[in-house]
């Protein structure tokens, strides 16, 4: 966030708030997680799916070269960071005791995440190209920055990081609780 919206904050203030929330959420307990999670999920996904079809037109699919051109080894280096995102489902039953866990609803939520994940990031290499993608550090902001709805609604980054921030902080309170 101070890299790309508030540049001249201290990183200090930014944390501070940050933690604050989260602390207050830990405090709450598991179901105040739920609640938040319920509340953001539904606003979350439709951002998600909905800005690839914004960014359509601007997808070129020459970037879209073979993805094992280069050997197997990155595909799995890049794949690893992405696994500690996948794979909290495994803690839900810890958390909120197996006998009420439902399997079948955790695999479809897991299914639907990762669903995600892939959309948005075949919306980045189309969009942006392998290249930029790899020279950023947050690429999905480079990709939010090209929105254009029309000539004179542009800067949808805001809106979109005001809807990210929260779930991430969401994340961390499920993390740390």
């Amino acid at each position: 966030t101070k890299l790309a919206l508030l540049q001249f904050t201290p990183l200090w203030i930014i944390a501070a708030f940050v933690m604050l929330c989260v602390i207050y959420i830990v405090r709450s307990g598991l179901e105040v997680i739920g609640r938040l999670t319920e509340l953001w999920l539904p606003i979350l996904l439709f951002a998600t799916f909905l800005v690839p079809f914004i960014l359509l037109r601007d997808f070129n699919y020459q970037f879209m070269q073979p993805v094992f051109s280069t050997g197997m080894l990155p595909v799995l280096k890049g794949s690893f960071y992405v696994v500690a995102y996948i794979g909290e489902i495994v803690a839900l039953p810890f958390l909120i005791g197996y006998s009420i866990f439902n399997l079948k609803t955790g695999i479809k939520g897991l299914l639907i995440a990762s669903a995600g994940l892939i959309i948005l990031n075949v919306s980045m290499i189309l969009s942006l190209g392998s290249h930029i993608i790899s020279s950023e550090i947050y690429p999905i902001y480079e990709m939010i920055r090209q929105l254009r709805l029309t000539d004179f609604i542009d800067h949808l980054e805001l809106p979109i990081i005001g809807l990210w921030m929260p779930s991430m902080i969401v994340k961390i309170s499920f993390s740390l609780f």
